[in-house]
């Protein structure tokens, strides 16, 4: 059976026959009864697709591109592609295509003995004779089948036995209707079912939707959701299951119109429950939509938002304890009420559900499902937030560990020490927020699973970036209404993973498989209201490709002037944590807590030549702050005061950037500086001159760093001026190293320690991009990459993990990296010209990171070790950037300026 094809295949061979079958023969008058396509559908239908014509609805879906992306998915890849072939087929049989364009047809899915299968229906308007079909079925597929039939409820039933297909095919003409499946069970479900008597048209909530429903669509949705939602949990992970069956509860059926546009797919109709002693849904018929109101204070990123409005949620309560009774669930509910009442010395429903106003939800900007815990809320509008918080309070005396238990950046942050307080309260959507740990905003309650996931949302809204500023989501609810009773937003490209916790693991294989790109989808959106007594109810998805990246910083920090420079993270003895210094361009000195609190600022007398050093002066742990201007050395502890003696002014005034070295590692550090006398200077840790060091002096000034390398235990500092003339030193001075020529150093070139081959101890780049190797004897090799500009940069990097370092180019807007053996691992074109230098993060033994900025757009680009994107487009930026777990957690944060302001994102 190996070499059998799939159920795939089948579905298809099935499909071409309906059609050829109506297509080619000609118009008779029947003497058999008309039916409509309903008439065939089995009441076990999960969900069934109606249109008026499959070639049009197969048109629009072909200049979909949300369709585009499905289409790799392997099993309708595999359907798309036989439909290629139809064109030619209908070709040879002319009555074929005037039947597609006007037959009216019909899906729908059935579960069988436990499996799922497939029904079509299609109206043929002919008088089909079977064994013409017979005939027909000997032109297509010549000798590759075998006929069995057999009679079911006085109709002829066929079936094809393919010989290189797994399943059978089996089909019945009755009256104007083909009907078609790979299950012989449902085919006869559906003959049984075609007398008027058992038609799915008697049904009253179908029958109501199918009266509303619009004739100038693409197609019609119906589900049935008794089954549909058993169909659901056959896709969702088995800790899910439950909840997806709870669909049941909720409705009886929902009717939506289909319209397909380029990027969009819109669905619109109405939902239908029984009294609210069956369903949920009714519910909401006694409740008024209200506003969604709640995107003012969520986070910018939010992946999830499940959003209830109510009219009077007291009374909504009440009604759902009544919905209970008549299940007979209500006496288990109220032991878990009477329960919090005791241990909290209250009365939740007497006491806090009139104080509930009219928007609740569960959201979360969590993007995987480990984070999903910590990176939730239920969030809550109070009628009275003074009264509420009052109550709580009380409740605090009665619960040990309940109270206050911080103050952050002006907010309480509270706590009741008792679980599961959310999900009597709230209902079961919300049993994700097991704990009690709570703040209050702008007249909503936020409760979530610890005092850190409260101190997160803070930081997220006090940064000013909420969701209802975000471009994006604004773009988004253009298609989503402004009230609602149950409104669904899921932002599919922030927390696609999410859908890991909740689906079978090879229907998320499926979703995640490349070449399907669903970062390329933007969000889907569902909407129930209550409009005169009817659940209108809106489905919307949406693609965008081109969609402006989501400014996901932590927070933002101003300062009084442009930032200049790059900011640099410092460690913070005192707690663990890196602090954030960083230059203004009116020469002042900040520095920032990891929450982005100003700690201090500090004026200095020059701009800053250096980057910010971390150095021990007294070798007792605590750390100080190293940099030089033109005309001093400056060391600033972690207060933001001058150590004494600095600032001390520098022998001749700096041409360069100090270089700091601690050749032992014993904090004896040694600093060296390029005066503009063209000499190298060399000063201690007190800014004293060191007694002994040669002073060196260059052809040309010298504006780049130094490089201290170590080879076979010796050390080598590399020097290269303005015309790319290097020196190589020794500890005192002298030259360790004298070139046997020079050779044009490129001036965004490194120096290495070779670890690639025998060529030379060192390597660097020309001005042509010709890799350099220089040998302790002072010998030149070269070997060549490509042809480079003077300007290119270059690093030797182990770029993909492997053990073997790899060589970075960075030339224009083209990024090149390649292995030891010179062949590309790695490359990208950036839409501007980078004039930054590339920097190379190492992150863990497995990990890296390398990061470019463009001045031009502003934008930061991170790729890892495996040559992923994993910051691109959108992520604004101008200044080179720092990289670092702020506050050592599993977080990754990357700081950095535009214009006069800090930002800090969280990038892993």
């Amino acid at each position: 059976m190996g070499n059998r094809k799939t159920a795939s295949n089948v579905v298809f061979v099935f499909i071409v026959i309906a059609f050829l079958i109506a297509g080619i023969f000609g118009y008779n008058k029947l003497t058999q009864k008309t039916y409509a396509v309903y008439d065939a559908v089995p009441h076990s239908a999960a969900f069934f697709v109606d249109f008026n014509s499959s070639r049009n609805l197969r048109e629009e879906l072909q200049k979909n591109k949300m369709w585009a992306e499905f289409k790799h998915l392997p099993d309708i890849k595999l359907i798309e592609n036989k439909f290629d072939s139809w064109d030619t087929i209908a070709a040879k049989y002319p009555n074929l295509r005037s039947f597609i364009e006007e037959g009216k047809g019909l899906f729908s899915l059935h579960t069988v003995n436990g499996k799922n299968q497939l029904l079509i229906v299609f109206e043929t308007g002919h008088s089909l004779n079977y064994s013409s079909v017979d005939d027909l079925f000997n032109q297509i597929y010549g000798n590759t089948f075998t006929r069995l039939q057999s009679t079911y409820e006085g109709e002829k039933i066929k079936k094809i036995i393919f010989n290189n297909m797994e399943e059978h095919f089996s089909y019945v003409l009755v009256g104007n209707l083909f009907i078609g499946s790979l299950s012989e069970e449902l085919i006869k479900e559906s003959i049984k079912h075609i007398p008027q008597k058992e038609s799915i048209l008697n049904n009253r909530d179908f029958k109501n939707l199918h009266k509303s429903a619009g004739k100038n669509v693409d197609a019609n949705i119906y589900l049935n959701h008794q089954y549909f939602s058993k169909f659901l949990s056959k896709l969702t992970a088995q800790n899910f299951k439950d909840f997806s069956e709870e669909l049941a509860d909720y409705f009886s059926w929902t009717g939506l119109d289909v319209v397909i546009k380029e990027d969009e797919l819109l669905l619109n109709g109405y939902s239908k429950a029984a009294d609210s002693t069956h369903h949920l849904l009714a519910l909401y018929q006694k409740q008024k939509p209200q506003p969604i109101s709640l995107p003012g204070i969520l986070p910018y990123n939010t992946s999830l938002m499940l959003h209830f409005g109510f009219e009077n949620y007291e009374q909504f309560y009440h009604d759902y304890k009544d919905y209970l009774r008549a299940r007979e669930k209500l006496n288990a509910f109220q032991r878990k009420i009477d329960n919090f009442n005791l241990t909290l010395k209250t009365n939740l429903e007497h006491i806090f559900l009139p104080l509930i106003g009219n928007e609740i939800a569960l959201v979360s900007y969590a993007n995987h499902p480990l984070e999903f815990e910590e990176k939730s809320y239920a969030v809550v509008k109070l009628k009275d937030v003074v009264n509420f918080r009052n109550h709580l309070a009380q409740t605090h005396k009665s619960v040990s560990g309940s109270g206050l238990v911080k103050r952050y950046k002006n907010q309480n942050i509270y706590r009741i020490n008792k679980t599961g307080m959310m999900q009597v309260l709230l209902g079961s959507s919300f049993r994700f927020i097991e704990h009690c740990h709570y703040m209050f905003i702008n007249g909503y309650m936020i409760v979530g699973n610890s005092t850190a996931a409260i101190q997160n949302f803070i930081d997220l809204y006090q940064s000013g970036k909420t969701l209802d500023l975000n471009e994006n989501y604004k773009a988004f609810t253009d298609n989503i209404y402004k009230e609602s009773n149950i409104y669904l937003y899921y932002n599919i490209r922030n927390g696609f993973q999410l859908m890991n916790q909740y689906l079978t693991t090879k229907f998320y294989k499926d979703l995640s498989t490349p070449p399907l790109k669903f970062n390329n989808f933007h969000a889907v959106g569902f909407q129930v209201s209550n409009v005169q007594g009817n659940l209108f109810t809106n489905v919307y998805l949406k693609y965008n490709a081109e969609m402006v990246e989501e400014n996901k910083s932590v927070w933002k920090a101003a300062l009084d002037a442009d930032v200049l420079g790059q900011p640099y993270t410092v460690k913070n003895h005192r707690n663990n944590t890196y602090n954030i210094a960083v230059f203004d361009v009116q020469n002042n000195l900040y520095l920032f807590d990891a929450d982005g609190n100003r700690l201090w600022k500090k004026q200095i007398e020059e701009a800053p030549m250096s980057p910010i050093y971390l150095v021990d002066y007294y070798k007792n742990g605590k750390y100080q702050y190293l940099f030089n201007t033109k005309n001093y050395l400056y060391l600033i502890d972690l207060l933001g005061r001058d150590v004494q003696g600095y600032p001390r002014r520098l022998s001749c005034p700096a041409a360069n950037p100090l270089s700091l070295f601690d050749y032992s590692n014993d904090k004896n550090y040694r600093i060296l500086i390029a005066g503009t006398d063209k000499k190298i200077y060399n000063y201690n840790i007190k800014g004293n001159e060191v007694s002994g060091w040669n002073k060196t002096q260059t052809l040309n000034p010298v504006e780049d760093k130094f490089r201290h390398l170590v080879n076979n235990r010796r050390d080598y500092i590399f020097i290269a001026d303005n015309k790319g003339i290097i020196k190589v030193l020794n500890r005192l001075g002298n030259e360790r190293i004298i070139l046997q020529k020079q050779f044009g150093k490129a001036k965004h070139s490194g120096f290495y320690v070779n670890r690639t081959n025998q060529k030379g101890d060192f390597i660097t780049t020309n001005t042509k991009g010709t890799l350099t190797y220089i040998s302790s004897a002072g010998n030149i090799a070269e070997t060549v990459f490509g042809n480079f500009s003077e300007d290119h940069f270059f690093l030797y990097e182990d770029f993909n993990k492997n053990g073997h370092k790899d060589f970075i180019y960075l030339d224009q807007n083209k990024l090149r990296v390649y292995d030891r053996f010179k062949k590309p691992v790695f490359s990208y074109e950036f839409n501007s010209n980078i004039t930054q230098k590339p920097v190379f993060y190492n992150i863990s033994s497995s990990k890296s990171l390398l990061g470019v900025v463009s001045d031009e757009t502003k934008e930061v680009f991170l790729f890892d070790n495996n040559g992923k994107v994993v910051i691109s487009q959108g992520l604004i930026g101008e200044t080179p950037f720092a990289i670092q777990s702020l506050k050592n957690k599993h977080e990754l944060n990357l700081v950095v300026g535009i214009g006069s302001s800090l930002y800090n994102y969280v990038i892993r």
